[in-house]
């Protein structure tokens, strides 16, 4: 978790993400656009890489 070592003692951490489950789009991200790890994407222009989580995930 490379965050700590940016996020202040008291700060706040925003993390945003989709949803794989029943979500078209993630899955067609997910297939169009691979990253290098499971269920992750890369926005292309930005070089970007994002995952997306499935409820399993959480539990």
């Amino acid at each position: 978790m490379r965050f700590f070592k940016y996020l202040k003692k008291s700060g706040y951490l925003f993390a945003r993400g989709l949803r794989k489950d029943g979500d078209k789009n993630a899955k067609n991200l997910l297939k169009l656009n691979p990253g290098l790890e499971y269920d992750t994407y890369v926005i292309k222009g930005l070089d970007l890489v994002e995952r997306v989580f499935s409820e399993k995930d959480f539990r």
